[in-house]
């Protein structure tokens, strides 16, 4: 095992651990995902899908970075917001809306 930090020994001794007296407030941006789960690319169940899963988010991931960086929402969208936009067939047209129930949408 390496030699301990000094640095590192003395700033983690002043670090409250205390879990009562942590404040994090959770707002509805939490509860949801900026981008997908990586574990969506994986979990499929056939390569064909997998496929279908990574060029759709190279074809739409420009868009989906720029909301971020420059709009003022930060919205956040569930797992199966994703795997509907992930599995969206090549010839979908970006401008018809997601068949996907606008509830799932976290605001």
């Amino acid at each position: 095992m390496p030699p301990v930090m000094p640095s590192w020994c003395s700033t983690l001794s002043h670090v409250i651990a205390d879990p009562e007296q942590v404040v994090y407030e959770i707002t509805t941006a939490d509860a949801g995902y900026a981008f997908p789960d990586p574990g969506l690319f994986i979990s499929v169940t056939s390569v064909k899908k997998q496929t279908t899963y990574f060029v759709n988010w190279i074809k739409y991931r420009d868009a989906l970075i720029y909301r971020l960086a420059f709009s003022l929402s930060t919205s956040t969208f569930s797992n199966k917001f994703w795997r509907v936009l992930l599995n969206l067939p090549s010839d979908h047209n970006p401008m018809a809306p997601l068949k996907c129930d606008i509830s799932e949408k976290k605001k």
